[in-house]
């Protein structure tokens, strides 16, 4: 049983990485950035990648079933999943065998988890999210579909992040705080409150503000 990655960047290379420890089997690496081809990373796996239009050409040759959205973008993994469906894919998930999940933990398909990422008892994380390498994932906590957690930051217990919460790198979140839909929080910030939906936050301790929604794009 082989996967094919929807992406050619960073979260290919390490759900490539992953699959290698595992000893699973990638056939294809589809390019999403026209005119950026070949991806020399992929000669170090034995891969070749193709563009979008050939997704389906792909398939029939490779005999894949399964597919993992290698992509930051929320909005990106959104429309992805739709052709991902039509085509008759299922969604995988990449696992690195050095992370650290809770027996009690849910981790829903879709999901890039990094060498050194630790997942408590009873958090759950929804589909298609990316949790970087030594990022922490305390107990109980809700990680909500296509979000991001940058390397090295770090959830306190009962967080939850709605829908495309992007958080960058060694940012904090005290107990119990939500963070809505959309927003950014920024390097290095500590969230102490509440935020809403489409909010990017800096500081310590961090404080909202409106996002530009093309920031969101990226």
């Amino acid at each position: 049983m082989s996967i094919i990655l929807i992406g050619g960047g960073a979260q290919a290379k390490y759900a490539a990485e992953t699959f290698h420890q595992l000893g699973k089997k990638v056939s294809a690496v589809i390019n999403l950035r026209n005119g950026q081809e070949p991806l020399e990373w992929c000669h170090s796996y034995g891969l070749k990648a193709y563009p979008l239009k050939d997704l389906s050409q792909v398939i029939l040759e490779t005999e894949t079933t399964k597919a993992l959205l290698c992509t930051a973008s929320a909005s990106e993994k959104k429309s992805l999943e739709k052709l991902i469906q039509e085509t008759g894919l299922a969604l995988t998930s990449a696992i690195h065998p050095k992370a650290s999940i809770a027996s009690t933990a849910h981790v829903d398909v879709g999901c890039i988890i990094n060498a050194g990422a630790v997942i408590q008892p009873f958090a759950r994380i929804e589909k298609n999210t990316m949790i970087h390498a030594n990022a922490i994932v305390e107990h109980d906590c809700h990680i909500g579909a296509f979000c991001n957690l940058a390397p090295g930051c770090k959830l306190a217990g009962w967080v939850t992040l709605e829908t495309g919460v992007t958080v960058f790198t060694g940012a904090s979140i005290i107990p119990g705080k939500t963070i809505g839909a959309g927003s950014i929080i920024g390097a290095g910030a500590v969230v102490i409150d509440d935020i809403p939906v489409n909010s990017k936050v800096v500081g310590v301790p961090g404080k909202p503000s409106p996002t530009n929604p093309k920031e969101l794009q990226n």
